[in-house]
């Protein structure tokens, strides 16, 4: 399904062609494309969480909403299995 809007208010199904025809429209560059070295990667997201930006800050979206909650949902998954690990050390 391909469904371009040129009203904000319209719900976009396909976001590289609304944006490309809104830069079209506008003559104007609305998005770069940065490329990232995957060694590069790792340093980059601890430098973002160590400032508290999180994905839902970047992706303040549906999808973003749900990466966030995957990623809570496996933090409280690892808290748990270290804390029932050293409960059995303990007893």
């Amino acid at each position: 399904m391909s469904y371009v809007s040129y009203n904000e208010y319209d719900l976009v199904w396909d976001h590289k062609r609304y944006i490309e025809a809104v830069e079209q429209n506008h003559g104007k560059t609305l998005l770069t494309k940065l490329v990232i070295p995957q060694e590069t990667k790792h340093r980059l997201k601890r430098a973002l969480e160590s400032n508290w930006i999180d994905v839902d800050d970047i992706f303040p979206d549906l999808p973003g909403l749900v990466m966030r909650m995957q990623k809570q949902r496996q933090e409280g998954f690892d808290y748990y299995t270290t804390e029932r690990a050293n409960w059995n050390k303990s007893t």
